[in-house]
């Protein structure tokens, strides 16, 4: 039990309050910010346009955004780009296109009809992340990331060994798929077998378990 409840009234707060964060429109351009599976209905100037996005992030980079609208609409689509994101493409009705970047966002500038869609296909490379050299506290640590996701060993799953696992340049990373939905999948398994094995699985919903190179 905690002494304090911040944290899971923040949660309880947070949750309610997400489909604000999704969108925004300004005067020039309507902004993607999140990327989360809905359906929501935007107003730009004096057209009404709907916005349908479909994806698996954080577990897959591939999203489709779908637009609805009665007449076209002149405007901006601006879609951020994660941090973490290295590479990625961007596609508009099946043709891949290069936007300009500004401040973290691809600029999408068009005439948009029903029906046209935006595809954006982000790469998840696994990676080996070290933190800040000027953090004196995590020198010789690393964290291991995949897309927005960063994993972690909780000593409460792993008591045999704990204070000795280790990765090197020879540990092996696997995705693993899982069944388990939402906050529950972010953690990194380590079965005993696997840390004498020096391997790491991570559980990622909705793909086929393969190994990273």
């Amino acid at each position: 039990m905690y002494g304090c409840a911040c944290c899971p009234s923040q949660i309880c707060r947070f949750l309610p309050s997400i489909g604000n964060y999704i969108y925004r429109v300004s005067n020039d351009a309507v902004w993607v910010n999140l990327y989360i599976g809905n359906q929501a209905s935007v107003k730009y100037g004096k057209k009404d346009m709907t916005l349908t996005q479909e994806t698996n992030y954080p577990w897959e980079g591939a999203v489709k955004i779908t637009i609805g609208t009665k007449s076209p609409v002149n405007a901006e689509m601006r879609l951020r780009i994660p941090g973490w994101c290295k590479s990625y493409t961007i596609k508009v009705n099946g043709a891949e296109v290069k936007p300009q970047i500004e401040s973290g966002y691809a600029e999408l500038p068009g005439k948009w009809s029903d029906g046209d869609a935006i595809e954006l296909n982000m790469d998840m490379p696994v990676e080996v992340v070290a933190a800040d050299p000027r953090t004196k506290e995590d020198e010789g640590m690393r964290a291991i990331q995949r897309g927005p996701i960063v994993y972690c060993i909780e000593e409460a799953d792993n008591k045999d060994g704990f204070d000795d696992l280790k990765i090197s340049l020879k540990t092996l990373i696997l995705l693993q798929p899982s069944r388990k939905t939402f906050l529950m999948v972010s953690s990194l398994l380590t079965p005993r077998s696997a840390i004498r094995r020096s391997n790491i699985f991570l559980t990622t919903p909705g793909i086929t378990g393969r190994r990273v190179k």
